[in-house]
């Protein structure tokens, strides 16, 4: 089972099954939805309106054709929180659709779609107060759940085996229910394959 707020977040990091407005009047009504399995009808996913928020993982989307781009503070004096603002402030001013935007204290990084405009104001801009590294064809992949935080520990094991195979995962995102890795995109399919595989067909 899985609420209609839950499938909204699975919606906003990249899930393509489901189109969330196309539930709201059934929603409002309170009429549980019912997505089977073409050939197993027993197996599915309902969806409802309110569930128990009991801690689980619900899926994994993925997110490709992306650039990553990686600010660096020049001066220590300016805080971390000031240095994301002032990025935040340039992109929206220049209305640049960035994803996973996420800083440790001393760097940013976000990403946007390699079809989009990075405009060259915007780059000097930022040029002006931090070092820009730019890596290009990267994707992103998201993990959602409910009380993320319990499964932290799990998935940062399947992070780490990743890691023992030469494939290097970013985190760049963490919320409440999701969290967001960044790697190189000629990797798509055994990084999708093995996570998926460990957190959901594993356990």
């Amino acid at each position: 089972e899985i609420s209609f707020d839950e499938v909204n977040k699975f919606s906003e990091k990249g899930a393509k099954i489901l189109f969330p407005s196309a539930l709201i009047p059934v929603m409002e009504s309170n009429i549980p939805v019912y997505i089977g399995w073409i050939h197993d009808h027993k197996k599915g996913t309902k969806i409802l309106k309110k569930i128990d928020k009991n801690p689980k993982l619900i899926g994994i989307t993925h997110q490709g054709e992306l650039i990553r781009y990686e600010l660096e503070k020049k001066s220590p004096d300016v805080s971390p929180t000031n240095f994301m603002e002032n990025i935040k402030t340039i992109l929206d001013t220049h209305k640049i659709g960035y994803r996973a935007i996420f800083h440790d204290g001393e760097r940013v990084n976000f990403h946007i779609l390699i079809k989009d405009r990075f405009p060259e104001a915007a780059l000097l801009q930022l040029e002006e107060f931090s070092v820009v590294s730019k890596f290009p064809n990267i994707s992103l992949i998201s993990i959602v759940g409910v009380q993320i935080d319990c499964f932290s520990k799990i998935i940062l094991n399947v992070i780490s085996d990743l890691e023992k195979e030469g494939i290097s995962l970013i985190q760049v995102e963490q919320c409440k229910d999701s969290l967001t890795f960044s790697y190189p995109s000629r990797v798509d399919g055994r990084v999708l394959n093995y996570i998926h595989d460990k957190l959901f067909l594993n356990r």
